[in-house]
């Protein structure tokens, strides 16, 4: 009785019964297509990235800079040595750890030795400041001056006679020219080759 139902209602409907079976039809087509391409993009991400595993998750081990001393400043300095030359060029670089103080090498062993630690290796971060510098000497020259002084009297003992007296010494030319570059310096241990 009740196929007989549906067949009749079915034959007076064609058109929205076909619309309806069409349209339950394409959401099921996209409904296993869309989990199809979920599976096969997760598959192939697996794949590509599984010898990326485990980075980005690793734990770095640093020492906390030291607080400076009263005596010192904690600015850089610079020291350029004196020349004798006239002109001559001097460079120095200062080198410091980035972030922190440095460690021993021994500690990449009591690391890797902790509970928990697969494997561990050093690990170096510099920053280098590096000044370049021209340092041309100043000539030293002394200044003259001339003139006439008093009166001269023939015959007396008071007579005198103007002459030239020699003033400070003044440095001319010389100066200075330097340029300052700064850069970082990363390095790891290539020996543990399965890190």
């Amino acid at each position: 009785m009740f196929g007989i139902y549906l067949k009749r209602e079915l034959s007076r409907r064609k058109k929205a019964a076909l619309v309806i079976a069409m349209g339950l039809a394409l959401g099921i087509a996209l409904v296993i297509t869309v989990n199809s391409v979920s599976a096969g993009m997760q598959q192939a991400q697996d794949k590509v990235l599984k010898s990326l595993y485990g980075l980005g998750t690793d734990m770095t081990v640093t020492k906390a800079q030291a607080a400076p001393s009263s005596n010192s400043s904690g600015r850089p300095k610079f020291d350029f040595n004196a020349k004798s030359s006239s002109s001559t060029k001097q460079s120095s670089d200062r080198v410091m750890t980035q972030g922190g103080q440095s460690l021993a090498s021994s500690l990449v062993t009591k690391v890797s030795a902790q509970k928990g630690v697969a494997s561990a290796v050093g690990a170096l971060s510099l920053n280098v400041t590096k000044v370049d510098g021209s340092f041309t000497q100043g000539t030293a020259k002394s200044s003259t001056s001339s003139g006439s002084s008093g009166s001269s009297q023939q015959g007396g003992p008071g007579g005198r006679q103007g002459g030239g007296s020699t003033g400070a010494p003044q440095v001319q030319g010389g100066g200075a020219s330097f340029d300052v570059n700064s850069y970082s310096v990363a390095g790891v241990d290539v020996t543990n080759q399965d890190l």
